[in-house]
């Protein structure tokens, strides 16, 4: 069970390109299908093992009082990503999908090699056309 929160009370539904990576990484999206608006009531209720977060946004999550009880915030699994793996749709999907599946499951042997150019650039390509298939609206939104 995971979240991307963008803001307070911001959260990545399932049809957008975070909710698609959180899929592809194997996690349980918490937001369902809301419209990016969740309240810190329902994200509490969710109980997220794992929060993904904008950059600079970790400290102020694991200050918001509705918070301190989460699993996320007690096992230190609020995450900040790097926007600019994913923000912008392209081969960085992969790195981003990659970044994500490391936070889930931090056992699991998902090789350094991925974030680095010694993957063929075809292998990054065939990653992200999948993503984008089986979420075609999720880059327009």
């Amino acid at each position: 069970r995971a979240c991307y929160l963008a803001g307070d009370s911001l959260a990545a539904p399932h049809g957008s390109i975070m909710g698609a990576l959180l899929q592809v990484a194997g996690a349980a999206n918490i937001a369902g299908d809301a419209d990016w608006s969740m309240s810190k009531a329902d994200i509490a209720a969710a109980m997220p093992e794992v929060i993904f977060c904008a950059p600079s946004m970790a400290q102020t999550i694991l200050q918001t009082e509705e918070f301190a009880s989460l699993p996320a915030v007690q096992n230190g699994r609020v995450v900040e990503l790097d926007s600019k793996l994913w923000e912008r749709q392209g081969l960085r999907l992969a790195d981003a999908a990659a970044q994500i599946a490391r936070s889930l499951y931090p056992d699991a042997a998902i090789p350094d090699a991925w974030e680095t150019e010694s993957v063929p650039i075809e292998s990054k390509m065939e990653a992200v056309g999948m993503l984008m298939k089986a979420h075609p609206d999720s880059h327009r939104k």
